[in-house]
């Protein structure tokens, strides 16, 4: 079962959790407007798609958008002190569709089992609605891991 998202925030402000990347399944509402989410949990928030543009060379035509660009820019975030202790981060599902499968797998993977110990925690706020970019199997191992959760404003699905 999913975890309550202000359990899951609590839990990722801890600075003893060993895995400081959390899943939070939003609205498309959220998605369009993260405000409210950043009050309601007290969180500092960063596009990861904004970001990824500041890495582009000056008059870049491509955007070049790989699982290891997509995974490098995430850690920047994640190594970077926030005024918050967690960090929202939006707009993960863009730069995950520009992926084929097997990379959003393994970006999927790496996030799920592969951060540990930064400076910021990480809450992802990803679209609950986009089952092509988040495969329902990967979605139940982050609720068996107890780092998924949904958001007030979107609906639990039932089993």
């Amino acid at each position: 079962m999913a975890m309550d998202p202000f359990s899951l925030v609590r839990m990722l402000d801890t600075q003893d959790v060993q895995h400081r990347v959390g899943l939070l399944l939003v609205s498309p509402a959220d998605i369009a407007d993260p405000s409210p989410l950043l009050l309601k949990f007290n969180l500092a928030n960063a596009d990861i798609a904004k970001q990824f543009l500041l890495t582009l060379p000056v008059g870049a035509r491509a955007l070049g958008i790989t699982q290891t660009k997509v995974l490098t820019v995430f850690d920047e975030l994640a190594h970077t002190r926030h005024e918050r202790v967690t960090l929202l981060l939006t707009n993960l599902d863009l730069m995950l569709a520009r992926l084929n499968e097997d990379d959003r797998a393994g970006v999927w993977t790496f996030l799920r089992n592969n951060v540990r110990k930064r400076p910021t925690s990480v809450l992802i706020a990803f679209p609950d609605h986009a089952d092509h970019l988040l495969h329902p199997s990967e979605r139940d191992a982050w609720e068996v891991s107890g780092r998924l959760a949904f958001a007030p404003s979107t609906a639990i699905p039932s089993a």
